[in-house]
């Protein structure tokens, strides 16, 4: 009778064990779900432009060039064949440089060569091509344009994150360099924008 109590007390505790394990039976489970979240991440669109170095001119040469980084992030279905352009440009056309009392130098008298990507040969500095009614003359209110890189829509939408980098040197036009003695100086503006 003992042994049959001792059994049957064994099989109580070895049952109640298993009505409290931490490890649930593999049939019977519940499972709950929610409701999905969307996440998202946007960055916006930009362009940005960039100038290092320096021009020295001298006589009808010149010396020295800048460079011109154009960095871009855009997307192509927002802006369907526009290309992207880089402008160089002075803010006078009768004094692109000056040495003071009356001694300017006129953009016209300059001329921008350019190279790299894109890159137009030369301009003289008071045009501004096919784009003289368009936003860029707008914003700038002035036809002094200098130099251009074009990136053409093929070329930025296969693309659309990236960087161009171009070099300008600019030197007087044939005949146009300045005779009075002075220290001309002036400054060379960028611009950089779709269009």
């Amino acid at each position: 009778m003992k042994l049959f109590n001792r059994i049957s007390l064994f099989a109580v505790v070895f049952s109640l064990l298993l009505l409290v394990s931490p490890y649930p039976a593999a049939a019977g489970q519940v499972v709950a779900t929610a409701t999905p979240i969307a996440v998202q991440y946007n960055i916006g669109e930009s362009v940005s432009v960039s100038a290092s170095g320096s021009i020295t001119m001298a006589g009808s040469g010149n010396s020295n060039i800048v460079t011109l980084t154009i960095n871009y992030n855009l997307i192509p279905s927002n802006h369907a064949s526009q290309d992207l352009y880089g402008y160089t440009y002075f803010t006078s056309s009768t004094a692109a440089l000056s040495a003071g009392s009356g001694q300017n130098v006129p953009a016209s008298n300059l001329v921008a060569t350019v190279t790299g990507s894109g890159a137009n040969a030369y301009m003289n500095c008071n045009t501004q091509g096919s784009n003289g009614s368009g936003p860029f003359h707008t914003i700038l209110g002035s036809d002094f344009l200098c130099s251009s890189v074009d990136i053409p829509y093929a070329t930025w939408s296969g693309a659309p994150s990236g960087s161009n980098t171009s070099t300008i040197a600019l030197a007087f036009a044939t005949g146009t360099a300045p005779t009075g003695a002075g220290n001309y100086s002036g400054t060379l503006n960028f611009i950089a924008g779709l269009n």
